[in-house]
């Protein structure tokens, strides 16, 4: 959170009891950042998408791909560090998500679109979807706040929202939702074209 401070001097107001701020980088599972820059954010997240979903016999095919990132997560993979459970993608704009949809469902990907657009109903519909038996879901930042729905990987997508770049927190949040205490040993999270230094830490 930004407003700690002014989140903790409401909370001696409301209680008159002392409220201290404690930071800390301890998580219960280990979080594991994976960055990568590239021109085509679409097709690199399409590739990767299938090294971390195909059944595992199909991984050895991309441990010759062009791209050094491909190849790393494919070796991952093979040697039991990446696991094809429940990936979530941040996209940060409805075009990119919807047409990031369309194109893996044409390639036969179990996958679904998370946005605002959604009322609260079709929203729970969907997160219960991805719980229970929907492998990828194609998402907004909408779903990185407030929201518990733990996946094994995430992927985020870019670092712009048009000419912006997209809050710290935000992506951040995106992140947070790799890997749950009591679900996953690890996650991972996957930077496609984000730049570290100015939008992204852990």
């Amino acid at each position: 959170m930004s407003n700690c401070d002014q989140v903790r001097k409401w909370l001696d107001c409301l209680n008159h009891k002392q409220t201290r701020i404690i930071q800390t980088d301890w998580r219960p599972v280990d979080l594991h950042t994976h960055s990568y820059e590239t021109v085509s954010y679409d097709s690199a997240t399409k590739t990767l998408l299938e090294v971390l979903t195909c059944p595992k016999e199909r991984v050895a095919i991309h441990l010759t791909a062009k791209e050094e990132f491909i190849r790393q997560t494919a070796d991952s993979r093979i040697q039991g560090g990446v696991e094809n459970i429940k990936t979530l993608v941040f996209v940060h704009t409805k075009k990119m998500g919807k047409y990031l949809v369309d194109s893996l469902k044409q390639e036969g990907y179990k996958a679904a679109f998370h946005s605002a657009d959604l009322d609260k109903k079709a929203r729970n519909k969907l997160e219960k979807k991805f719980r229970d038996d929907l492998d990828i879901l194609v998402a907004t930042s909408t779903l990185a706040w407030g929201v518990n729905l733990p996946a094994r990987n995430v992927i985020i997508v870019g670092d712009q929202r048009g000419l912006q770049t997209v809050d710290p927190m935000d992506i951040a949040q995106m992140a947070g939702r790799a890997g749950r205490f009591g679900m996953y040993e690890r996650g991972d999270v996957f930077l496609i074209g984000c730049n570290l230094q100015s939008s992204f830490q852990i």
